[in-house]
């Protein structure tokens, strides 16, 4: 019984802990739009479950390694806003949530999901500027090597990118790919966000493979975004105006 109750109360403990401020409120827009938070030097946040040592090159945090932002195996990464009320420190938190906890309106009662949150040992995150990750731009190459066959885009990228690859047959085609930021709300954290991976136009004969070509275009934009990358934390963070994301404020 004794156990039993000691568990109850770090159970207590725990979600007494989690930052109420994180929560969305019914007052809150449902979705922040992306243009109200350009031209204001805000920054992303995205977290790191590697050591620092394989998150730089070298000891420079200025210079992250394409494998500190990981494999998210989807076209789409997701990151923290920083300025509103998410604060740094608060990646701590992991919330084991799905789209089903996306949030559209209402208040949260955080009793509901226990179970749904931990802490966990962040001792790297990721910073880059909001305006750049809405505007990046890549080629998108496919390579095939001397016997025209096709080279996965990951193994080139590997072996040193597009402007270091070469074969002696010419790459057949490049598709281009952009990046867009999107608010992307859940349950526990009004304030995440999604950076997207998109293809401006794809061939027919790629129509079938258009998620893998999806999700090789966002290994493409980490290795743009990571040289706009650090893992010092901005030393001047702007504050978001209320009435960005409060409704009719």
């Amino acid at each position: 019984m004794k156990k039993r109750n000691q568990l109850g109360s770090n159970l207590k403990k725990i979600m007494s802990e989690y930052p109420e401020r994180l929560l969305p409120k019914n007052c809150y827009c449902s979705k922040i739009e992306t243009t109200s938070l350009l031209g204001k030097n805000l920054y992303l946040q995205r977290k790191c479950f590697l050591p620092e040592s394989q998150c730089c090159v070298d000891g420079d945090r200025n210079n992250v390694t394409p494998a500190a932002f990981g494999d998210t195996g989807l076209s789409r990464m997701s990151v923290n806003l920083i300025g509103g009320l998410f604060l740094i420190g608060d990646e701590k938190w992991y919330q084991n949530v799905t789209e089903n906890d996306n949030w559209k309106e209402g208040d949260i009662d955080i009793k509901l999901y226990e179970g749904k949150y931990e802490i966990q040992d962040i001792s790297t995150s990721i910073y880059f500027k909001l305006d750049i990750a809405n505007s990046l731009q890549w080629q998108f190459p496919r390579f095939f090597n001397d016997n025209c066959q096709y080279v996965k885009y990951k193994d080139a990228v590997i072996k040193g990118m597009s402007d270091n690859f070469t074969f002696s047959k010419a790459v057949q085609y490049q598709l281009k790919a952009h990046s867009e930021c999107h608010h992307s709300p859940h349950c526990l954290n009004y304030w995440h966000m999604e950076v997207r991976s998109i293809i401006d136009s794809i061939p027919p004969e790629e129509i079938k493979g258009k998620n893998k070509r999806e999700k090789e275009a966002l290994r493409g934009m980490i290795e743009v975004l990571r040289k706009h990358s650090s893992l010092n934390p901005p030393s001047l963070i702007n504050v978001i105006s209320e009435d960005v994301y409060i409704k009719n404020s």
